[in-house]
């Protein structure tokens, strides 16, 4: 009697690892939808964006000058969002496409001298098919921030705000109406770096 139990308890035993072994787990900025891994990953781990692209009006070979002009321009990031069919899908099921709604850009300073920026958000509006990668382009410096107060103090100075920026996509799942978010990052400095 005491052998069937034990028996029967290893079976069991072997049957719940079993089937924990099914599950797909994923880290990291992935996100897990219930047929396919979405993941992104940045064309570049940092980036500059210059507040100012100065006309040296006078000729004196120096901006930042009273006559001297700039303009401001936004900066742009290419993310690669893959889309993977999950490894433990059953044969009778088909992998979805995921479409990417959105993506928040969050700024967090990379130390105590630099300030800190709101979160700011782009549409997107891509799907991507399983088992591809489609390649995104948004602003991840608007026109906008670089002349918000806070960093158009930059402008004619030798000071540089660092920030660790996390890239979250938020994206649904086609056939099964699942949403989901995953992650990339990237290190973003803003300065006048034609001043420095």
């Amino acid at each position: 009697m005491k052998n069937r139990i034990n028996l029967y308890l290893l079976g069991l035993i072997s049957i719940l690892l079993a089937l924990s072994g099914c599950s797909e787990e994923v880290g990291g900025g992935a996100g897990s939808f219930d047929t396919v891994i979405a993941t992104a990953s940045v064309s570049t781990a940092d980036l500059d964006s210059d507040l100012a692209t100065w006309t040296d009006v006078n000729g004196d070979g120096f901006v930042c000058g009273a006559n001297d002009t700039f303009t401001v321009s936004s900066d742009d990031v290419t993310v690669d969002i893959a889309v993977d069919t999950k490894a433990n899908l059953p044969s009778t099921r088909e992998a979805s496409k995921v479409s990417i709604n959105k993506v928040s850009i969050a700024y967090s300073p990379a130390n105590t001298t630099t300030p800190s920026l709101s979160t700011q958000f782009e549409t997107l509006g891509v799907v991507v098919d399983p088992d591809s990668t489609a390649t995104v382009s948004f602003k991840v410096a608007s026109q906008d921030l670089k002349k918000s107060s806070i960093l158009s103090p930059l402008v004619c100075s030798n000071t540089i705000y660092t920030y660790f920026v996390t890239l979250t996509f938020e994206g649904v799942e086609v056939d099964t109406n699942r949403t989901e978010t995953f992650e990339t990052t990237l290190n973003l400095r803003f300065a006048d770096f034609a001043n420095q």
